[in-house]
């Protein structure tokens, strides 16, 4: 069973009552697997692309390649399983048979989704024959392979680009804090193509129709996040932000390089995605009459892709903010922890400096 920690992230428990030691869970664990021991490309290839569809492309975060390699499967026959839902209440796996059940695992979902018992449904599907494509983060591409046990010919999988999950309380703390100040409920928080693609917009949205739009910089709970302030402890050492990759098909934003001047000029969204797999290229070949896409050297990708071949690094604050956050406000916090103007980032260094002190010589310091 998963249970949620003090942080907002879950994490397995073993129910001892139910437990009879038959060593399972362990055996299928992905987690000091290989990531390319299955039938992986050493050297995968590389595109940046995007939908040819305006209305797929506007619809979706990124560029609509997750939702065009879904819809392919669903037109087949075949059946999607991916996230659905919202960060203000639940994100969790799903499956789509139809269009309209794929169209809600569309956009960016920036908490740890639920898998339940997602995987049963997959196998399920595969031994009736379905052909299958799942999505999500490459952990759970990886959780699912070690659940399946074997290869199978009809399961296709996308596995993101991933930054990392955020902290759920942290959010809420967020948000709690934002509707006292507003006086008004939020009823959606979401990323936001409305002013452009790059660089990332996210709204509020409140119940007396209000709406605050903010650039990626300036939202805090964004700069938490990419700062890796607020992401799941084991994120940091991620044992499948690398190459070869675990899942066919790797897809994320392409907001680095210069890639988005050469081919977004609209800056309407670009994809990167990389193929894993013979696969991989199988589904690719399949939507590649409704994509536009430049290949470019792997080495080059990596380089302008942060966490297609590592994870997000150690923030050093990381633990000091959760202390601080289980007491205090979410605006306080940040005013304290989130770096502005030369003198509060030397103090923050020096503070860095003391902390690795500190570290030395007490096991149970705040830095984790």
């Amino acid at each position: 069973m998963l249970e949620e920690n003090s942080e907002g992230f879950r994490y397995p428990r073993i129910d001892a009552r139910k437990c009879t030691d038959c060593g399972l869970c362990e055996k299928t664990c992905p987690i000091g697997k290989t990531a390319g021991s299955r039938n992986r490309f050493a050297l995968p290839k590389a595109y940046a692309a995007y939908s040819k569809e305006e209305k797929v492309r506007a619809k979706s975060m990124t560029a609509g390649i997750a939702y065009l390699c879904g819809r392919y499967v669903i037109l087949q026959g075949g059946v999607v399983f991916g996230v659905v839902g919202d960060v203000l209440h639940k994100v969790e796996h799903k499956k789509a048979e139809t269009l309209e059940e794929l169209s809600p695992m569309r956009g960016s979902k920036y908490l740890q989704s639920d898998t339940g018992y997602i995987y049963r449904e997959v196998k399920a599907e595969l031994l009736a024959g379905k052909t299958v494509l799942f999505t999500g983060t490459p952990c759970q591409a990886s959780g699912l392979y070690g659940y399946l046990g074997k290869e199978y010919d009809n399961l296709y999988t996308l596995d993101l680009i991933c930054h990392g999950v955020p902290s759920g309380v942290v959010l809420k703390k967020h948000i709690a804090e934002l509707e006292e100040e507003k006086g008004s409920k939020v009823t959606a928080f979401y990323r936001d193509k409305e002013m452009g693609w790059n660089p990332a917009c996210f709204s509020y949205v409140f119940a007396d129709g209000s709406k605050i739009t903010q650039r990626g910089h300036d939202n805090s709970y964004n700069r938490c996040f990419i700062t890796n302030m607020i992401t799941r402890k084991s994120c940091q050492n991620c044992d499948y932000a690398k190459i070869p990759r675990v899942a066919d098909l790797s897809v994320g934003d392409y907001l680095q390089g210069d890639k988005g001047s050469i081919h977004d000029k609209g800056n309407k969204g670009l994809s990167l995605v990389t193929v894993n797999s013979a696969k991989g290229s199988v589904l690719l070949a399949q939507i590649m009459p409704q994509i536009y896409a430049a290949e470019y050297p792997l080495e080059e990708v990596a380089k302008e892709s942060e966490h297609l071949a590592k994870p997000p690094k150690l923030n050093i604050y990381r633990r000091t903010y959760f202390c601080l956050i289980k007491k205090h406000s979410f605006t306080g916090v940040n005013s304290i922890m989130l770096p502005h103007g030369v003198l509060h980032k030397a103090l923050r260094r020096l503070y860095g400096v003391l902390c690795y002190v500190y570290e030395f010589f007490k096991k149970d310091s705040l830095i984790q």
